[in-house]
C-alpha cells in the first residue's frame, strides 16, 4: 500500500503517488451539488499545492535564505524540532504558505505578508488594509504527513485540508485490522462503518478509513 491521500474541503479529493515531486491543482470550480458553492468558488481561484519535501535537498546557504523569507518567531519554532526532517517540513509549510498570499494579493510586499496563531496554534492571515485586500475574502490550510506537505487557499469562506500516508502501521506486529477499527469505532457513525467494510479486502478498507479520516480532519 503507496501513496497519501488528500481531502480539501470545499471537496476536492486526489490521491497521490509517493514519487512525485510537486502537485499543483489551481482551478475555479469544484465538483458540488451546490450552485451557491459554485458561484462562489468561480470568484475565488482556489489554489491547491502538494510538495514532496523529501525531493528538497538544500544547501546550508539554500537553508539559510529560506529561513530568511519566513518570520522570525515562525523560525524560532522551527528550530525547537528534534528531526530535520520535522523541521523541513514545517519549512516547507511557511514558504508554501506565503507563496500562497503572494499568489492571491500581488500587490503585498513579501516583507508585509504577516502570520498570528489563534489560541489552539491556528495559523491566520494578518495584512495590512488595502483596497486589494479589503475586496478578497481569502483563507488558508495547511497539513503534512510523511514526506509530503499540502497547502490549500480560497477567497470565498472556509478551506480546510490534510494529507494522510495510505499505509496500516499494524502490520507491522501483526495487528488485525478489525483491531484497530474496534478501538476507532465511536470516530464514525454507522453508515460510515458500512462503507469502510464493504471494501473487498483489507487493504480497500484502510484506504476507505484513510479516505473518511481526512475528510472529517480538514472539515
Amino acid at each position: 500500500m503507496r501513496g497519501l491521500w488528500v481531502s480539501f474541503i470545499p471537496q476536492i479529493e486526489c490521491q497521490m503517488s509517493g514519487d512525485c515531486s510537486v502537485v499543483a491543482v489551481e482551478d475555479n470550480t469544484t465538483d458540488t451539488s451546490s450552485a451557491d458553492t459554485m458561484a462562489s468558488l468561480v470568484k475565488s481561484s482556489c489554489v491547491r499545492w502538494a510538495l514532496n519535501a523529501s525531493k528538497w535537498r538544500p544547501t546550508r546557504e539554500e537553508w539559510l535564505l529560506a529561513t530568511r523569507l519566513i518570520q522570525k518567531e515562525e523560525m524560532s519554532r522551527i528550530n525547537r524540532f528534534v528531526f530535520k526532517t520535522d523541521a523541513k517540513l514545517a519549512l516547507v509549510g511557511r514558504l508554501l504558505m506565503r507563496s500562497g498570499v503572494s499568489k492571491r494579493f500581488p500587490s503585498v510586499p513579501y516583507k508585509d505578508i504577516l502570520f498570528d496563531r489563534t489560541d489552539k496554534g491556528k495559523p491566520y492571515l494578518v495584512l495590512p488594509t488595502s483596497d486589494e485586500v479589503s475586496a478578497k475574502p481569502f483563507d488558508l490550510n495547511i497539513s503534512h504527513s510523511g514526506d509530503y506537505c499540502v497547502m490549500g487557499s480560497v477567497g470565498a469562506d472556509k478551506v480546510g485540508v490534510d494529507v494522510m500516508r495510505i499505509e496500516y502501521s499494524g502490520q507491522r506486529n501483526d495487528r488485525p485490522v478489525d483491531d484497530f477499527f474496534r478501538l476507532m469505532n465511536r470516530q464514525f457513525s454507522d453508515s460510515e462503518w458500512r462503507f469502510i467494510n464493504t471494501g473487498a479486502d483489507d487493504k480497500q478498507r484502510i484506504f476507505r478509513f484513510i479516505r473518511l479520516w481526512t475528510l472529517k480532519e480538514s472539515f
